[in-house]
């Protein structure tokens, strides 16, 4: 063989070595690439349908969204509300008016917490260049008044609420309304026993001042009755003595006309008996009563 050809085979031989080399290197980066681009077509199929899912849970929230806001109407955040200086529950709006398209309407007005906005209540709005009045169309609270009337920013205004929530808190202004009638009510009712209470008192006092007497009559004792002095209780018992002493009287006055009258009888029964012991005498038998009737028949 040439020599040449001997080169040139020799040649082929490295060649397909190194070719042998090469393409084995090549079909494991292709393998590697291959998994590359299954792993990332499983990863977008993945990810196309999470993809799909959040697209679709995007699209059902913003219509929640949509339909939340449709109940709400225009919304005015962040406003500085400060206390009107027409008092009786007013605010004014700063920032807001007829230039940030408020119009003349009831609004409803929202305060925060820190934790969210709650509702303060119905106002109606009068609008000016870039602020508005709001008047208060419920019946505002002595209580509530310095917790929402201190002013400051971070309020909002809306220009309507659904009408669950108007009607819940129709609702409440409605009981709260009932209850302030019955608080007036009771209050009214306590003053009511109270007066009736000082009259009871005052009815009492007299009676027992007349019951045991009266120390603002000490001064002008001689010219009263002594019951108006002393009191009617001691007049009772101070008559009561006396009563007693009478009766002891008359007990004693009784009991010696009870003695004289059995010695009058005893002295007649004894004189009738010496009358018809004497010589003569017609013996009749007179008793002491006769004798008693003859002697009241000859006066």
């Amino acid at each position: 063989m040439h020599i040449s050809g001997k080169i040139f085979m020799f040649l082929v031989i490295i060649a397909a070595a190194v070719a042998a080399v090469f393409s084995a290197k090549i079909v494991h980066v292709r393998n590697s690439w291959m998994k590359k681009a299954n792993d990332a077509q499983t990863t977008l199929e993945k990810n196309q349908t999470e993809l799909a899912a959040l697209t679709k849970t995007r699209n059902e929230l913003r219509a929640e969204v949509a339909r939340q806001e449709l109940g709400w109407n225009r919304t005015w955040d962040g406003v500085n509300i400060q206390p009107s200086r027409q008092g009786g529950g007013r605010l004014s709006a700063q920032g807001v008016g007829l230039n940030q398209k408020m119009k003349p309407a009831v609004v409803y007005v929202f305060q925060s917490d820190g934790a969210g906005a709650k509702l303060v209540g119905s106002f109606r709005a009068e609008p000016e260049d870039n602020a508005t009045p709001l008047i208060p169309t419920f019946k505002t609270r002595p209580t509530k008044l310095p917790g929402w009337q201190g002013g400051g920013a971070g309020w909002r205004i809306r220009q309507a609420i659904p009408y669950p929530s108007i009607s819940r808190f129709t609702d409440l202004m409605g009981d709260l309304q009932k209850l302030d009638e019955d608080l007036i009510y009771r209050q009214r009712n306590i003053q009511t026993q109270q007066k009736l209470a000082t009259d009871a008192k005052l009815k009492l006092d007299k009676r027992l001042n007349e019951l045991n007497g009266e120390p603002d009559n000490n001064a002008n004792a001689e010219n009263l009755p002594g019951w108006m002095v002393d009191g009617l209780v001691k007049a009772i018992q101070d008559e009561e003595e006396e009563r007693n002493a009478v009766l002891a009287d008359v007990d004693a006055l009784r009991r010696v006309v009870k003695k004289t009258y059995d010695q009058i009888q005893k002295v007649i029964a004894q004189n009738v008996a010496r009358t018809q012991s004497l010589p003569g005498t017609v013996s009749t038998q007179i008793s002491p009563n006769d004798v008693g009737l003859l002697e009241t028949k000859s006066k």
